[in-house]
């Protein structure tokens, strides 16, 4: 993210802050929890590959990560029931690729049966800000809730970590399993900025001097997080399921 991406951001939260000084009902709390993320489009296929003349099929399915994310916010209620939700998050995302393969050698007239698997684990980490509308119900201490609203991400890093694990069987003995694993930089192959849009839904309660809150929310990107140069013509983009809990502080 650029110096002038972070003064823009640092002065439009000042503006907020100055806006709403003499709003008495200004939160700040925190949140954190799971994130099950994968990409829009399948990467998934058979792939076929040589090892020293033997044809070798892979099929390879494509799952979602289970990561984490982390962060606080500034919530400003602006009636009994609507409030205005600005989160900063540390904010994973990516993919999960992984495969199985079988293969008969014969050396020395002595068939070798070689199987093993391959994992490919494409790690994306944002610095995100959703602003959320946020609109409760009910008159009880605990209220449902519903959010919804843009999410704009810079991305921070991007790497991919391959993992190959190997064995040989022949004439009732196993050899290995044997592994090899890689991890690269791939930013390069990746926009730096995204936009998505999150919608989802919770519940919050007090808990002694301050609220907790549990919330689920489904975020689907906009825009294509490759490049142009990638592999391949899909429009990739970031799908993310978040489950979080947190606590809000200050006057209600």
């Amino acid at each position: 993210m650029s110096k002038n991406t972070i003064t823009s951001l640092m002065i439009t939260f000042v503006v907020i802050s100055f806006i709403h000084a003499g709003y008495s009902q200004v939160r700040y709390g925190v949140r954190g929890g799971l994130s099950f993320v994968n990409f829009s489009e399948d990467m998934g296929g058979t792939e076929m590959m040589d090892f020293e003349g033997v044809p070798i099929e892979i099929v390879i399915d494509q799952s979602s990560r289970k990561v984490f994310n982390i962060g606080g916010l500034v919530e400003f209620r602006l009636s009994p029931i609507f409030s205005l939700q600005v989160n900063a998050l540390y904010n994973q995302k990516g993919a999960k690729l992984g495969g199985n393969f079988n293969m008969v050698l014969v050396e020395q007239g002595i068939p070798v049966s070689i199987s093993g698997s391959v994992e490919d684990e494409i790690d994306l980490t944002y610095l995100s800000f959703p602003v959320l509308g946020k609109l409760e119900f009910g008159e009880s201490d605990i209220k449902p809730y519903i959010i919804a609203g843009p999410e704009f991400g810079f991305l921070l890093s991007a790497t991919d970590h391959a993992k190959a694990t190997a064995k040989g069987e022949a004439m009732g003995m196993t050899v290995g399993p044997f592994t090899a694993e890689e991890e690269n930089d791939i930013k390069e192959s990746f926009d730096t900025f995204e936009l998505a849009i999150n919608l989802g839904a919770g519940l919050v309660m007090p808990l002694g001097g301050v609220d907790l809150f549990v919330d689920g929310q489904y975020s689907f990107g906009l825009t294509k997080i490759n490049k142009e140069s990638t592999a391949g013509s899909e429009d990739i983009k970031n799908q993310v399921i978040m489950i979080d809990v947190g606590l809000l502080f200050g006057g209600k």
